[in-house]
């Protein structure tokens, strides 16, 4: 038997109320850092109210069918964005770098970043550097190469996978093997 909210109320924040558990349901099983906790349950609910206003009961399903895709998505990209920020600060962290090499190790590992942006194309070399280093957003780089912002994170996913591949090979190669006597 097919169950519909209980829309015998019409007013939206009973309903969000009463379908919030679905929002905690789905913060349970999402694998994030709990500093981000309550910015998720704000998408979570931005989530349940899209899905609040969408959810079309005549096409046949119920509607936490309809509304966990919804408030997941708003939750996980959210939680990736977080990520990818809190990567990039990382990485430009002065701290970071000087805790982890010497001066030498750190001259080493800048000649292994160039050699591994040799492999890129100058476009995606440029794209990558604007992005990360420049703090330019995908949006805007966008714009100005007059394509969406789907094609650039694209492209922008494939020359740091290109640039992992190319660094992961650089430290293999570098590491000293067991010795052998």
């Amino acid at each position: 038997m097919r169950r519909e909210p209980e829309g015998a109320d019409p007013d939206e924040e009973s309903r969000i109320r009463r379908h919030a558990p679905l929002v905690y349901a789905v913060l349970k099983r999402l694998a994030a850092p709990p500093s981000l906790r309550e910015d998720l349950l704000q998408e979570g609910f931005l989530g349940l109210l899209e899905a609040l206003r969408g959810y079309d009961p005549t096409r046949g399903a119920r509607f936490s069918t309809y509304a966990v895709p919804r408030i997941w998505g708003r939750m996980r990209h959210l939680a990736r964005r977080a990520a990818r920020l809190a990567a990039r600060e990382e990485i430009r962290a002065p701290e970071f770098w000087a805790g982890l090499m010497d001066p030498v190790e750190r001259l080493h590992a800048r000649a292994d970043w160039e050699a591994a942006f040799g492999v890129l194309s100058p476009e995606e070399a440029t794209l990558v550097r604007l992005h990360l280093f420049n703090r330019v957003p995908e949006t805007k780089l966008a714009q100005v190469l007059g394509v969406s912002q789907s094609t650039v994170s694209r492209r922008l996913r494939r020359a740091l996978l290109t640039l992992h591949q190319q660094l992961t090979a650089t430290c293999a190669q570098s590491k000293p093997g067991p010795n052998r006597h």
